[in-house]
């Protein structure tokens, strides 16, 4: 049986399954459903839940980060395949000592197709963006939308800037980036020029 196989599932977030931060709540609207559509996978998560206690007497953390990931595919692979539930960035930066390298950076870009509140869950970018603060690097983020963020935000580059509609910016992404990526670094030879 696969319970004799040993499983780790690497997860891009830190939801667990139900909840205010739950898979649902969280990410179903972006997927497309309505607010009533929400509710009912919520609550269908929820009596999922209650009948795997009741059938097979399981201890479930209902709170437990990471299980609501890829919709709540973590939590089927922990409760049924006994996998161990680990953090996708957390075990990609220690493959490649990332931290290691971002101290030694005197500039950090990372990116996102769209960078909003889900991107704090333990996505790259967020994850990228704190251990930069934790060591006083500063750091940008390109993304090709921010709704939610608050525009002043200095570390934050929309490349589609609400200039051009989305399906142009989608076209030309690499164009945009690349055209952002020229402005960047005319900037920083202009501000080393300007610190001699």
């Amino acid at each position: 049986p696969l319970y004799r196989y040993n499983f780790t599932v690497l997860c891009d977030v830190d939801n667990p399954l139900t909840g205010k931060n739950g898979a649902a709540k969280t990410y179903a609207k972006q997927k497309g459903a309505t607010n009533k559509e929400i509710s009912l996978l919520e609550a269908g998560a929820n009596r999922l839940l209650d009948l795997l206690t009741i059938m097979y007497g399981w201890d479930i953390d209902r709170n437990h980060e990471k299980l609501g990931s890829a919709g709540g595919l973590a939590f089927a692979f922990k409760y049924f395949l006994y996998a161990d539930i680990t953090s996708g960035f957390d075990y990609f930066s220690k493959l490649i000592k990332l931290e290691d390298k971002i101290k030694k950076y005197s500039l950090v870009i990372t990116g996102e197709g769209n960078y909003d509140n889900q991107s704090a869950y333990g996505k790259v970018t967020g994850k990228v963006a704190k251990m930069c603060k934790a060591y006083q690097i500063p750091f940008l983020i390109m993304t090709g939308g921010a709704p939610q963020i608050i525009k002043t935000d200095n570390h934050i580059i929309d490349i589609s800037s609400q200039s051009f509609t989305k399906d142009y910016s989608i076209k030309n992404c690499k164009n945009l980036l690349i055209k952002y990526a020229e402005l960047i670094s005319m900037l920083l030879t202009l501000y080393k020029e300007c610190k001699k």
